[in-house]
């Protein structure tokens, strides 16, 4: 079921308040800041996945939480976001890569991303009869996936926690357009001359929209400034939500953390209602 966070009762003049979480100042000694996380990797921490819920979705078959089609999952709070609200996101960052999944008939499950430029995605591709399935030696099936690391935040202007995006088959339209619109956005600097911002500086609301085609309806993601206009949804460089998506972007680019999509196997699924895998 769907976790519900609760604000610790603590007096109100201590509190630095984020969305509906609390947090107190306590003082530590500079010996303690940080301390106990020295041994810990990537593998330690799981960085969520938003899941852009279909009509088999397992959750909606189940009634689970009532969860809708067209909501957002978030695999770690076990949030639903509404359709029409959403949440609000700052991109960080983008991988292209291809998924190598094992057929759900054989048990499933995620076996390991493939660069885009290896031989053994390469020569997959030149085998495939059909347009989106890739089916390599080994009977696995490799799935194009652009994911997107960034900061999911809070409606009353904070950073909450890093999140991943992942856009497969009928929802890779709307990531491009995304980034198409982003790559051409442009400011003037009255010395500079005109420059693209950053990515980490797009405040941006993810909902999602309703499609059919021949296999039915489903829901791929709509994508905004988050408030309507890329200039007026820019944010500066000092604001919190900022500064952490830079730094999800350094820790990305470092390999510090990475997506683990096993996480979608519960809940994720395509336009045809099965899962991309």
């Amino acid at each position: 079921m769907a976790k519900k966070t609760v604000t610790p009762e603590v007096p109100s003049e201590s509190l630095q308040t984020r969305g509906e979480t609390a947090m107190v100042e306590f003082e530590y000694g500079e010996e303690d800041i940080g301390a106990g996380y020295e041994h810990q990797t990537s593998a330690d921490t799981k960085v969520p996945l938003l899941i852009l819920l279909q009509g088999l979705s397992p959750m909606v078959v189940e009634g689970t939480n009532d969860a809708k089609a067209g909501q957002w999952f978030h695999t770690v709070t076990q949030e639903l976001y509404d359709k029409d609200t959403g949440f609000l996101f700052v991109p960080a960052t983008t991988r292209h890569l291809f998924a190598e999944w094992i057929p759900r008939n054989e048990g499933g499950g995620f076996r390991g991303h493939h660069e885009i430029t290896s031989d053994e995605v390469k020569q997959t591709l030149n085998r495939s009869e059909k347009f989106g399935k890739n089916k390599m030696e080994n009977g696995h099936e490799l799935v194009e996936t652009f994911y997107v690391y960034g900061i999911v935040c809070s409606e009353d202007g904070f950073a909450d926690s890093m999140g991943v995006i992942s856009f497969v088959s009928t929802k890779i339209r709307s990531y491009k357009s995304w980034m198409s619109r982003l790559r051409a956005f442009t400011v003037r600097h009255p010395t500079r001359g005109s420059f693209r911002p950053p990515m980490y500086a797009h405040l941006t609301r993810i909902t999602s929209e309703s499609q059919k085609n021949e296999k039915g309806q489903f829901y791929i993601p709509r994508i905004t400034a988050g408030n309507e206009s890329p200039i007026k949804s820019l944010l500066q460089k000092d604001d919190d939500r900022f500064i952490m998506a830079k730094k999800c972007k350094e820790l990305v680019d470092a390999g510090d953390i990475a997506v683990d999509p096993n996480q979608a196997m519960a809940q994720d699924a395509d336009s045809d209602g099965k899962a991309p895998f």
